[in-house]
């Protein structure tokens, strides 16, 4: 497989996945987009899984955004959080191993690229 090739995967195995993302707390980023449009719905929100539904229905992701500028203050700009559902019927499912781990979640013309989170990754947060 080459460093971006994505491998297919079944609903299993990418349940398979997110629960060792969520067991473990593994920082991830989440990219969401419309695939027609191009449009970045968000890009690169730094959180966590917080549960994986175990009938495999739905991903909750748990993400915090904190913005601040110490030149100007040592106050936050932007503090906020909130989180995601994922409902994952009719979905399919595509994981790779390189360069970091990573699956996309692709329904109609959403997708949602959930990737192992780095420090030196640039985030929204």
């Amino acid at each position: 497989m080459s460093r971006t090739e994505q491998k297919s995967a079944s609903i299993d195995e990418a349940l398979e996945q997110a629960r060792i993302w969520e067991g473990k707390g593994i920082p991830l980023l989440l990219s969401i987009s419309d695939e027609p449009e191009r449009r970045a719905v968000s890009d690169k929100l730094a959180g966590r899984l917080s549960y994986v539904a175990e009938d495999g229905t739905s991903l909750k992701f748990d993400w915090q955004i904190v913005e601040s500028d110490p030149k100007v203050s040592a106050k936050p700009l932007v503090d906020g959080g909130g989180h995601f559902v994922i409902w994952l019927v009719g979905s399919s499912f595509s994981i790779t191993d390189s360069p970091r781990k990573s699956m996309t979640i692709s329904r109609g013309s959403y997708r949602y690229v959930v990737t192992e989170y780095r420090a030196s990754d640039s985030v929204q947060g």
